[in-house]
């Protein structure tokens, strides 16, 4: 296939067009991903800066101790009332007082 020089007059401005539309294309995917990469470490540098907030927790990670107090409460009320209850019952043969005269 051989070309006339007037179609090659018309031909070499048109390439010169489409390899610089070529080349920007190229250049747009470069500049989108230092553009990305920018943003992504400002980001990251407003992090390292920024104080983390803490999140609300839980009361019972807070004072573990409240909860072993309350089961101690109830377990010293148990005793207790187990303690009271054979207090109240009398033993059949045992006395209440001691004779210490001899």
């Amino acid at each position: 296939m051989s070309l006339k020089p007037i179609e090659m007059q018309g031909s070499f401005p048109r390439s010169q067009t489409a390899g610089k539309i070529q080349e920007q294309l190229q250049q747009r995917n470069q500049v989108g991903q230092d553009i990305i990469a920018a943003e992504n470490q400002k980001e990251e540098d407003h992090k390292r800066k920024q104080v983390n907030k803490a999140d609300s927790s839980d009361p019972s990670k807070l004072e573990p101790d409240k909860e072993n107090e309350k089961q101690n409460q109830q377990h010293k009320r148990k005793h207790k009332s187990k303690k009271q209850a054979e207090k109240a019952v009398e033993h059949p043969y045992k006395g209440k007082y001691i004779d210490y005269s001899g």
